[in-house]
C-alpha cells in the first residue's frame, strides 16, 4: 500500500477510531460513519482477550469506553461482548471489522496495542493472530499495521514483508525519524502534531517513508493547515468530515 502523498495525489483522510465525534469510538456504527462521511481509511485498535481473540478497543482496560471494568486481557470475548461500548454498541471482534471493510471495500489502518510493558508483559501472539485473520479476510492489499510498540510493528514486518507498516512516536523532537522506523523495518512514521516538524517530514520522504500527523485537539484548523504546508501524507481526526473541508480548502489555497 503506497500512502506517499507524492503517489495519491493527496492528503489521506483517516477516520480515527472511526468517527468518533459522531458515534462510539471502535464501533462498527464509528466505522460505518465515517465511510458515510467520506474517508479515505479507518483506523482502529486491537487488543487481545484472554482467550486469544483479537478484539477491537483502544485503551488497556474497558472503564472509559464500556459500561465494565478491568483490563481487556483479564476477560474472555464473550465477558467482553457483554458489555455496553456505547448507545448499545459491542466492542467487535477483529473479523467483524475486516469482514465489513472486505465487502464495503474500506483500507484499513490497524494499530497493535500491548499492555504497558512497565507493568505487563506483551500479549504472546498477536501478531501472528492478526496477520492470519488479514489473509482470510483478503484485506492484505487494503490495509497497513502500526503500533507504538516497535517490536510489534517490526514482528509483522519479519512474518510478512509485503504488509504496509508503521511506527508511531509521541513527544519528542527527533533527531533522526527516518532511523527510528528503519530500525523497525518499518515504510512509515506517525507522530503527534508536536513532534512533526518539517525537517521530520523531509527525512521520511528522503527515505521513502509515508507520514502521518495526528493528536489534533478538536478545532485547531490551524495545526491541520500547518501539517499540509509541512507536506505530511496522513491526517486522522475523529471528525473526518470537518478535517476533509479544512484540508480541501488549504490544498486549494496552496495550488
Amino acid at each position: 500500500m503506497n500512502l506517499l502523498r507524492q503517489s495519491t495525489g493527496r492528503v489521506t483522510i483517516v477516520g480515527h477510531r472511526g468517527a468518533p465525534a459522531y458515534a462510539p469510538e471502535n464501533t462498527l456504527a464509528s466505522f460505518e460513519k465515517a465511510r458515510a462521511l467520506g474517508v479515505d481509511m479507518v483506523e482502529f485498535d486491537v487488543h487481545l482477550s484472554v482467550d486469544g481473540r483479537c478484539v477491537v478497543i483502544h485503551d488497556e482496560t474497558v472503564d472509559r469506553t464500556t459500561d465494565g471494568s478491568g483490563p481487556v486481557a483479564a476477560k474472555t470475548f464473550a465477558e467482553l461482548r457483554e458489555l455496553d461500548a456505547g448507545d448499545g454498541q459491542r466492542i467487535p471482534a477483529l473479523e467483524e471489522v475486516l469482514e465489513w471493510a472486505h465487502d464495503v471495500g474500506m483500507p484499513l489502518s490497524v494499530e497493535l496495542k500491548h499492555p504497558n510493558v512497565c507493568i505487563a508483559s506483551p500479549y504472546v501472539g498477536l501478531e501472528e493472530r492478526v496477520l492470519d485473520l488479514l489473509r482470510r479476510h483478503d484485506v492484505v492489499d487494503d490495509c497497513f499495521v502500526h503500533s507504538y510498540h516497535h517490536a510489534a510493528a517490526r514482528r509483522i514486518k519479519e512474518l510478512a514483508p509485503e504488509v504496509t507498516t508503521a511506527i508511531s512516536c509521541n513527544y519528542a523532537d527527533f533527531v533522526d525519524v527516518a532511523g527510528v522506523a528503519r530500525a523497525a523495518l518499518a515504510d512509515g512514521i506517525h507522530l503527534e502534531w508536536r513532534s512533526l516538524s518539517p525537517e521530520a517530514v523531509v527525512q521520511a520522504h528522503a527515505a521513502g517513508l509515508h507520514i502521518l500527523g495526528g493528536g489534533i485537539p478538536h478545532g485547531r484548523d490551524d495545526i491541520v493547515r500547518a501539517l499540509i504546508r509541512h507536506g505530511v501524507d496522513m491526517i486522522d481526526d475523529d471528525a473526518p468530515d470537518h478535517l476533509r473541508v479544512v484540508v480541501e480548502d488549504e490544498l486549494a489555497e496552496m495550488a
